[in-house]
C-alpha cells in the first residue's frame, strides 16, 4: 500500500514557539526510510518552504499560501502535470489566479485528477468518470 502524509507546519510539524523541527526527527528519519512523500500544506511562501525542506533533507511537493498553489519538483515520480506551468524548478499549479486551463489532468498519478476553474478564485477538483468534485483554493 502506497502511503501519503500531509501535514501544516505552523504549531503542527515545527515548534509553535521557535519554528524547531527537533522534536519530529525520529519521525522524519522514519517516514524517510520508508520513502513516505511527506507533502507541506501552508501558508508559508514557496521560498519559506524550500529553507524548511532543504534543512530536512526533503524535495517533495508542497501547498503554498493557504491553498495558492501546489508546487511539484520538475519531474516528480514521472508525473505528468499538464494544468502546471514551469517556474524555477518545479511545476507549479495555481489555485489563486486565473492561469487554470479548463480541462487539464494529472495523468502521472495512480489515480487521475482534473482541475476545472470555478467562478471564484477556487478551482474544482474532479476525478475522471467520477461525478465527485472537490473545491481547492
Amino acid at each position: 500500500m502506497a502511503l501519503l502524509i500531509f501535514t501544516d507546519l505552523d504549531g503542527s510539524l515545527l515548534n509553535h514557539a521557535d519554528y524547531s523541527f527537533e522534536a519530529a526527527r525520529p519521525v522524519l528519519a522514519r517516514i524517510g526510510a520508508r520513502a513516505i512523500p511527506l507533502v507541506f500544506v501552508t501558508s508559508e511562501t514557496r521560498g519559506e518552504v524550500e529553507i524548511i525542506q532543504q534543512e530536512m533533507g526533503i524535495a517533495e511537493p508542497f501547498v503554498v499560501e493557504n491553498g495558492g498553489g501546489i508546487y511539484f519538483p520538475a519531474g516528480y515520480q514521472g508525473f505528468a502535470i499538464e494544468a502546471g506551468r514551469a517556474l524555477a524548478g518545479y511545476t507549479v499549479v495555481e489555485f489563486a489566479t486565473s492561469s487554470i486551463t479548463s480541462g487539464k489532468c494529472w495523468r502521472g498519478l495512480s489515480i487521475p485528477w482534473c482541475i476545472r476553474p470555478s467562478i471564484s478564485n477556487s478551482a474544482r477538483v474532479t476525478m475522471p468518470g467520477s461525478r465527485k468534485n472537490y473545491t481547492v483554493g
